[in-house]
């Protein structure tokens, strides 16, 4: 019978084991605590283990504290996770200022009957700081006095460096990006170029770590050089279309193939996800939060965007409009064909005319939520084509 089932496993017959479950967690990035985000942070604390909280940020001109919902984040009966980020290009960190910011963050926290686990330090610094950054580690974990579990976010860059050892054995985890922005036409965000870190980072990390996934966009502004200027993912700025401006999305059906590998086959140490950040209806840059609960579900994400021409006026031009009726979030399509007897068109919103293919192009098209639509251009159409 043992040996009928080692053939069987040897042919791929039998499962050897069943697909993983792990926890997820989400990022508090929010520098203004409202109702709003306390609502949600209640209202998802059914999907979320932890919320992993911005407690200030130690900026080159002061340091900025974040004035925390505390008695929220208790009412959410989570574990928390006090975050303190610091500029990656910041050479020289106050490292009693960072340590008080924190100390005062556990003790607020504690204090209005939060569940704190853990601190963690935010520092996308160069390859070449990563020997300052794990004494500064050190330093900080001697500063702190609290039985807290300390944790980095670690950059994909930094498997190139021998001194990401040192970081990773002054801290007890870590949460590795796989979101970035490096160049704008790349996007932000590859499922294929992620699996290819996260395997990398399991074959050197000796600590339990987790992915960092992204479910916002960002706009990236660049000069006429190609040199990035502005990176922006504020969530009160209203996405603008601009020729000198591109707004990356990440979409949610290249985001679920990472989540889907990751159930079927987990590399070593790999502890679960944070998500980045916490949605909320008001944030125009993050997806919905059915998006993000699809996601996690493991729903199926194939949903096409429908594409309608509306009549401008009595004349025979007409609006091509893409609407959502879905209730996630889609990714419109970079191409969009409309009749062949639709010609002399015109392009808006990012997408242009192309007469010859009788289409609309995009090389960076939106994400559009639940019940919205986008108008991306209007052609001219006669006869039976028209509307």
């Amino acid at each position: 019978m043992r040996l009928l089932l080692i053939l069987m496993l040897a042919a791929g017959l039998v499962r050897a084991e069943s697909p993983a479950s792990f926890d997820h967690e989400a990022y508090v990035w929010q520098r203004r605590w409202t109702p709003e985000l306390a609502a949600a942070a209640a209202s998802m604390a059914e999907v979320f283990a932890g919320y992993r909280a911005l407690v200030g940020e130690i900026d080159p001109r002061a340091v900025v504290r974040v004035a925390v919902d505390w008695p929220a984040l208790a009412a959410a009966r989570r574990s928390v996770t006090l975050v303190l980020r610091i500029p990656g290009a910041m050479p020289d960190i106050d490292a009693a200022a960072a340590a008080a910011v924190l100390t005062d963050a556990h003790a607020a926290a504690l204090a209005a009957g939060a569940t704190v686990t853990g601190i963690e330090i935010d520092h996308d610094c160069a390859r070449s700081r990563l020997p300052a950054y794990a004494a500064l580690l050190r330093d900080l974990r001697g500063r702190v006095d609290a039985p807290l579990s300390w944790s980095i976010t670690a950059l994909p860059d930094w498997l190139h460096s021998a001194a990401l050892v040192d970081v990773l054995a002054a801290v007890d985890a870590s949460v590795l990006q796989v979101h970035a922005v490096a160049k704008p036409g790349d996007g932000l965000f590859d499922a294929a170029q992620a699996l290819r870190w996260i395997r990398a980072y399991a074959r050197v990390t000796p600590k339990p770590f987790r992915v960092a996934l992204p479910a916002y966009a960002t706009r990236v502004t660049q000069d006429d050089t190609g040199r990035i200027t502005a990176i922006d993912s504020d969530a009160a700025t209203m996405p603008v279309f601009d020729e000198a401006a591109r707004e990356l999305v990440v979409d949610p059906r290249r985001v679920a193939v990472v989540l889907r590998r990751l159930r079927e086959s987990p590399p070593p140490r790999f502890d679960g996800i944070v998500w980045f950040r916490l949605p909320l209806v008001s944030d125009r840059r993050a997806w919905s939060i059915d998006t993000l609960r699809a996601v996690i579900a493991g729903e199926a994400m194939h949903r096409p965007l429908r594409a309608e021409r509306v009549r401008i006026g009595d004349g025979p031009n007409v609006d091509v409009v893409l609407r959502n009726d879905q209730r996630v979030d889609v990714l419109a399509p970079p191409a969009v064909t409309v009749p062949r007897g639709c010609h002399d068109g015109e392009g808006v919103a990012g997408y242009r005319f192309d007469s010859a293919r009788a289409r609309f192009d995009s090389s960076a098209p939106p994400l559009l939520k639940p019940g919205a639509s986008r108008t991306i251009g209007w052609v001219h159409c006669q006869g039976s084509t028209a509307p």
